[in-house]
């Protein structure tokens, strides 16, 4: 039943989106479209919910199925609704925040910050005290091997397309190939680079 529930709000969102790109960003436009999502994020809280009991505590549905960002997105869609009676641009904001935090993975692992004009890499301190000199360097040869191939340059691109059209399917699934295969051409680099010690990297 919930996922029927879901299917519903969901095959609402298209025509929502048409709305607001016909009508504008108005007040009624944002109220509706925060509503359509607000009653989707419900519906997953509650297939999460059914996942969760109906699994055992350790399998890996259920290891999925939890985490924070499901309450946090329900209540900043009830922030942006009450946002919109007045200041319609604040609730797309808060709109943009949330599909942020879905797009953001919840543990942080090394990685290429260009946001701004120069990328950056972003290495935790925890796994660096864990790591050995060659799985260092393995792991260093990975990230800037995404510099050097530009594709911080892809990301921005990649996100301006989830933007406007988050909610066709074929984005996400190109998105996951994409990021896939810039990953392996990543490992092939780090083998190509170090030879033998490419294994530790493995």
């Amino acid at each position: 039943m919930a996922n029927l529930f879901l299917l519903f709000w969901l095959s609402l969102v298209p025509f929502v989106v048409r709305w607001v790109g016909e009508a504008g960003v108005t007040r009624d436009t944002v109220l509706a479209f925060g509503v359509v999502m607000l009653l989707c994020a419900t519906s997953v809280a509650l297939l999460r919910a059914a996942l969760l009991a109906a699994n055992d505590s350790d399998a890996p549905i259920a290891r999925a199925a939890r985490g924070r960002k499901g309450a946090i997105t329900i209540g900043a869609y009830v922030l942006a609704i009450g946002a919109a009676f007045l200041w319609p641009m604040v609730a797309v904001a808060i709109y943009l925040g949330v599909a942020a935090i879905w797009l953001v993975p919840g543990a942080l692992s090394p990685l290429v910050w260009a946001l701004g004009r120069s990328p950056r890499l972003v290495f935790p301190a925890r796994l660096l005290e864990r790591l050995d000199d060659e799985q260092r360097d393995a792991i260093l040869v990975h990230e800037l091997a995404h510099v050097r191939r530009r594709d911080h340059w892809v990301r921005r691109l990649e996100l301006l397309t989830a933007g406007l059209y988050w909610w066709h399917p074929v984005v996400w699934w190109a998105r996951r190939e994409l990021r896939e295969a810039e990953e392996q051409c990543c490992d092939a680099w780090v083998g190509w680079t170090l030879a033998g010690d490419g294994r530790a990297y493995a």
